[in-house]
């Protein structure tokens, strides 16, 4: 039997040669329909984000609800980003709702101590609060601002503020040290 199909092959190859072409060329050519793979057809982790077409996801493609914090990259929201109407309130501003003793600045006052700064000198300047009064702020005024150069200035006590002053000129001048004053209930330091 063998004998006969060798001598058909023969005389047929060309033929047998086209048909086995012309079948596998057929198989090859079979294509799956347009728009039918679809979510059962894929494996799980198939598509990954270097599969995924830039602008392909957009707002009305994702799901509500479907971005949590936990899902959101940290650090890659702005204030554009956020809603501030949809944030609460920070648990300690609920104070500055209620802050009544804020009036009590108006019973304050403003106090201040000149002092002369000599020429290639630095010069410590104070100025103190009246009685009952706590300092809350400080500030200084030089006489000579091109030559004269703030060092620090600081809060030495709870009712007193002060400055050091440096004069590189070549003529005296003064500095003037002030402190906003006043009425506090209550100081807690650090």
């Amino acid at each position: 039997m063998f004998g006969k199909f060798a001598s058909y092959f023969r005389r047929h190859h060309v033929g047998m040669l086209a048909l086995f072409l012309a079948l596998s060329g057929t198989a090859y050519a079979a294509t799956l329909p347009r728009n039918s793979v679809g979510t059962a057809q894929l494996k799980k982790n198939a598509v990954t984000a270097p599969k995924v077409k830039k602008n392909a996801v957009t707002s009305p493609k994702i799901k509500g609800n479907a971005v949590t914090g936990a899902k959101v990259k940290a650090d890659s929201l702005t204030g554009l980003d956020i809603n501030e109407s949809s944030l609460g309130k920070v648990p300690s501003a609920a104070a500055a709702d209620t802050a009544a003793t804020a009036s009590s600045l108006a019973s304050g006052d403003v106090n201040a101590t000149t002092v002369v700064n000599p020429t290639g000198a630095i010069t410590t300047v104070e100025a103190n609060c009246d009685s009952g009064l706590k300092g809350i702020s400080g500030g200084l005024r030089v006489a000579d601002p091109v030559n004269q150069f703030v060092i620090d200035l600081y809060p030495v006590d709870l009712d007193t503020w002060g400055a050091r002053v440096q004069n590189v000129g070549g003529v005296d001048a003064s500095a003037t040290m002030f402190v906003i004053c006043g009425a506090v209930n209550s100081v807690t330091l650090p």
